[in-house]
């Protein structure tokens, strides 16, 4: 008897893995359940014990926040708790910016927290704490401070946060051990009300109730166990080793560490290593041109920053349509951006080029642009830019390029060539594991703007990479090439699956198969050899059994259709072996493949919803975890502008799935039994004379 399939998923609202203090995901395991969230409902919001850090502020964060509003806060004021001064300015302007007229301008208040005399937390390599906090007025300016902390990714880190609670523990009274810096003095004034509950996600946090101080205990005792697991068992270099952790983790993306270990032999003479020749396809790159950021759209919106101060104030291109934050960090500092949402209007974009140009005068040198920002893949689409072209109008033009190599990852594809800066996310497959946040943003050695770019980058990057994230993130990432290299085949073999069954397939052998053009009537012919009736009552198509065994056929040789009939429920696969795959192919490095992350589409609302619903998985926010993470994407991030992203061929309905490394048996299982009950649903919905679940139109035009 066949083993029973197992699904993982977590409880709603529980951390991914559940187990994990610093988790970077939450568990949505139903459809419902992102639909709930993002409306606001009470009975999703009530049970969120953490969530992805840019979104929900992880409960450290609050905490620490909570006393700095007593310390320092007057009535009606909220904390938002930065690691340093330059990114508190930051805030503190985008909040004068999008709020020039408030009545109560928000404020900026230095708390540095000195161990002292009590005894040490741990031994880190900075045992003293510089907190930079902005104080903002809740009721006008709480989405904007939410907005900012979101879209640049430089708020203070959950391990930071707990570091300074537990320096603050070991203080009788830190009001009067702890200095202050004040941009102007305080007045006296009451606790700040609690929270305001708001609709939207990205502006939520949970306020703290009895129900969370009753937890404490728990906390405490279950974080001195996590830490001990996963410094033992999880290889941890020593905290005081913070830096050579860092240096390690600059060659590494750099790609020149020699001597890379993934076991826990782990020698600081790694660090200091000589340095070999560069997988990256550039000569002459060091670790010295790469700079790490507390996350990856800290890193992106640096190099915007980057890019402003060093090539002059004007727009941006933002090529394909991107991560939701790229776009914001375009569109709301500077003077904002153009945008090609869908990735393939070249002669639009020479032709803005070309009159931009031509309104300059006729000895300047400055490009009409200031930069052409696009992703490679782009999520969730999959599509990968032509940066070929892309580059020769850069230099024909004088702009930048800016790639986020976050999906395609610098072991599958090979992207720094082309651009003057690579940013990505080491939160996602380089780390692997949920656990950590991190940035890195590469500047290209060869590129036509790096003798301008590093200089003025040295003189304003601060390393506030809090060191035990930098620690997690150099143990995790130790195997990063082995792990996507199993992730690229398990995940090649999940989509071969779905693209059997899917409306694209079908097609295409319609279109290359004689005598069978009309698709609602392909495989008649094969279905009547064997029981000699019409097997399409519905006008199905016949789609291969979901509970079929067969491996499935590339998309070379023909899917194979046995006889029973059943509705097709996937409509399009967004994989880069089939979505803009030469450019791809010409990007690929020799061992590379095409990546752990897919998008799938499908037929009806109903089927996207009974597949999300099946899956095995587990489910919420994220991506490139060494475990399958399924979300369904659109909703989650583009939920209030649902509309508007269809015209960018942005299916509201569209489910993205990571795949991990699970055995390639239990994936496939995952997905033949999302399949069956997507199939399922959809004959279920038609004979109650349905074509969806009850309020499904509406929600999909919310």
């Amino acid at each position: 008897m066949a083993a029973p399939i197992v699904n993982v998923a977590s409880p709603l609202g529980s951390p991914v893995p559940a187990i994990l203090p610093h988790a970077v995901s939450v568990s949505l395991p139903t459809w419902q359940d992102n639909v709930d969230y993002e409306e606001g409902a009470q009975r999703v919001l009530d049970v969120m014990k953490t969530g992805y850090p840019r979104f929900f502020i992880h409960k450290n964060i609050q905490k620490l926040a909570a006393i700095c509003e007593q310390k320092f806060g007057t009535a009606g004021e909220k904390a938002m708790v930065f690691p340093s001064d330059a990114f508190a300015k930051a805030c503190r302007d985008f909040l004068t910016r999008m709020d020039p007229s408030a009545s109560r301008p928000a404020r900026i208040v230095q708390f540095y927290i000195c161990p002292g005399d009590a005894a040490p937390v741990a031994t880190y390599s900075v045992p003293s704490c510089d907190l930079h906090i902005v104080l903002y007025h809740e009721q006008t300016q709480r989405a904007y401070a939410k907005a900012f902390w979101q879209h640049t990714g430089t708020g203070i880190s959950s391990r930071q946060a707990e570091y300074c609670l537990r320096l603050l523990e070991k203080k009788p009274d830190p009001t009067s051990t702890s200095r202050t810096t004040q941009s102007f003095e305080l007045t006296n004034g009451t606790t700040p009300k609690s929270p305001i509950r708001c609709k939207n996600r990205h502006y939520y946090s949970r306020s703290i109730s009895a129900a969370d101080m009753a937890e404490d205990l728990a906390e405490k005792l279950s974080a001195e166990e996590t830490s001990y697991l996963e410094e033992r068992y999880g290889r941890n270099l020593p905290a005081v080793a913070a830096k050579e952790a860092k240096e390690t983790l600059r060659k590494r993306i750099a790609g020149v560490l020699v001597g890379e270990r993934s076991n826990c032999c782990w020698k600081r003479s790694e660090a200091t290593s000589a340095s070999a020749q560069s997988i990256r396809g550039v000569p002459n790159i060091t670790e010295d041109d790469v700079f790490l950021f507390p996350g990856g759209m800290c890193a992106i919106w640096h190099a915007h920053q980057l890019l402003l101060k060093t090539l002059g104030n004007r727009k941006s291109v933002c090529w394909g349509f991107p991560y939701v934050d790229t776009l914001k960090i375009l569109e709301k500092w500077g003077p904002g951006c153009y945008f090609f949402g869908n990735g393939n209007e070249f002669d639009e974009l020479e032709a803005l080029l070309e009159d931009l140009q031509s309104k300059s005068s006729p000895n300047s040198k400055e490009p009409p642009i200031l930069a052409l920002f696009c992703e490679c893949t782009s999520n969730p689409l999959l599509q990968t830019p032509d940066l070929r072209r892309l580059r020769a109008l850069a230099d024909k033009y004088g702009f930048a390029i800016v790639v986020d190599e976050t999906i395609g990852n610098y072991a599958n594809v090979e992207v720094l060539p082309y651009g003057d800066i690579v940013c990505s996310s080491l939160t996602k497959v380089f780390s692997g594991e949920t656990n950590v946040m991190g940035g890195g943003l590469i500047l290209n050695p060869q590129g036509r703007h790096y003798s301008k770019l590093r200089p003025t980058l040295v003189s304003f990057y601060e390393d506030v990479y809090w060191d035990e994230d930098a620690i997690f993130l150099e143990r995790n990432s130790r195997d990063f090439t082995t792990r996507v290299y199993a992730i690229n085949q398990n995940a090649e073999a999940v989509c071969d699956l779905l693209y059997s069954h899917s409306l694209e397939a079908l097609e295409h052998k319609a279109a290359t198969t004689n005598g069978f053009h009309d698709k609602t009537h392909y495989a008649t012919a094969e279905n009547t050899k064997t029981n000699g009736t019409t097997p399409y009552p519905n006008g199905h198509a016949a789609s291969p059994s979901a509970t079929d065994t067969s491996p499935p056929s590339s998309p070379a040789s023909s899917p194979s259709f046995p006889a029973i009939s059943r509705p097709i429920v996937i409509k399009k696969l967004y994989y880069p072996k089939w979505i803009t795959t030469s450019l791809y192919d010409s990007l690929k490095t020799p061992q590379g493949g095409y990546g752990g992350l897919f998008s799938v589409t499908f037929t009806t609302p109903v089927a996207a919803r009974a597949f999300f619903d099946a899956l095995g998985c587990e489910k919420g926010p994220s991506l490139g975890t060494n475990f399958t993470l399924a979300c369904p994407f659109v909703i989650l991030a583009h939920y209030t502008e649902l509309d508007w992203v269809k015209q960018f061929g942005i299916d509201p309905n569209l489910v993205r799935v990571s795949v991990g490394l699970e055995k390639r048996g239990t994936l496939l299982k995952w997905i033949r039994v999302a399949l069956e009950a997507a199939e399922n649903a959809v004959l279920a919905s038609e004979n109650c004379g349905g074509g969806g679940w009850p309020g499904s139109e509406a929600k999909e035009h919310a």
